[in-house]
């Protein structure tokens, strides 16, 4: 994916919603995004959601 997702933007803008006459399933997400947001700061979470206090650091091993 490029780094503004603008692509998949204009794809979610061309299908039409299942359940909204006129809207679009770019409208549904922004709607659903807007009443719940869902982002975190975190890079990485454990023990469901906790975080894993990476300090941003992928910690990966070589053989990783």
């Amino acid at each position: 994916m490029e780094d503004h997702f603008e692509c998949l933007w204009d794809l979610f803008r061309s299908i039409p919603s299942l359940e909204l006459e006129g809207a679009s399933v770019l409208g549904e997400f922004y709607w659903l995004n807007k009443d719940d947001p869902n982002y975190t700061l975190q890079r990485a979470k454990v023990n469901q959601g906790q975080d894993a206090h990476t300090d941003g650091l992928f910690t990966l091993s070589e053989e990783a």
